[in-house]
């Protein structure tokens, strides 16, 4: 029984260093490669994949999914300059699709001793607009602290009020024809206002999520 299993141990011994080990050595270095190699493709052309959706599918939209930003020039030496629309895509037509404007930095106030804030009122006067072709053609009213009085929306501080406006969600929309988009505040008279510290006004970006690559994960 000892010589027997003894013979036995030694020739499967032997047909492993004959055979077995390049096979499993070509298997295993092929395997791992297909591993490795899937996974290098898998994180590269897919990466690569995303990042040249956005020039490539960016048609009207030069910038791809993110569009932009913009705000009024308005200054505390020429207060006027907030009737004056601030368009996006540098003025050109965006393409039928759904849109969403977010809040990105600045305040202003609407009257001597009142607060920082973004908005006034949450639409119809002394707010901001998403607006189309025209300042008649109102979109939206984009996001941002809504009030004018400390608190009660407005803030006594500039920096509590972008760190407010920061946490409102933003705001989706859709046009139906090309036009072009912009932001403009519905106000009267501007010349009671006071513009942002630093002439940071309100700041909104605006992204495409209906066009080919474009959704919330992709901006």
């Amino acid at each position: 029984m000892i010589s027997t299993r003894f013979g036995f141990g030694f020739a499967f011994l032997l047909l492993a260093a004959c055979g077995s080990d390049p096979v499993a050595e070509t298997d295993a270095g092929t395997d791992a490669g297909a591993r490795d190699m899937g996974h290098t493709l898998d994180a590269g052309p897919s990466d690569a994949g995303a990042t040249d959706a956005g020039p490539t599918d960016a048609g009207s939209i030069d910038a791809g999914c993110g569009i932009g930003e913009v705000s009024s020039t308005a200054t505390s030496g020429d207060l006027d300059l907030f009737g004056t629309p601030a368009y996006f895509n540098d003025g050109a037509p965006l393409p039928v699709g759904r849109y969403r404007v977010r809040y990105v930095d600045g305040c202003m106030m609407y009257g001597s001793g009142q607060g920082w804030t973004v908005n006034a009122y949450t639409a119809d006067m002394a707010c901001w607009y998403l607006i189309g072709e025209t300042t008649s053609d109102r979109l939206v009213v984009p996001p941002g602290t809504v009030g004018y009085a400390p608190g009660s929306g407005a803030f006594a501080s500039f920096d509590d009020c972008v760190a407010a406006s920061r946490a409102v969600p933003p705001v989706e929309f859709e046009l139906t024809t090309s036009q072009r988009v912009g932001v403009w505040l519905l106000d009267s008279p501007y010349s009671d206002n006071m513009a942002g510290v630093d002439g940071n006004n309100p700041r909104w970006a605006l992204d495409s999520i209906s066009g080919p690559g474009c959704g919330v994960d992709d901006i």
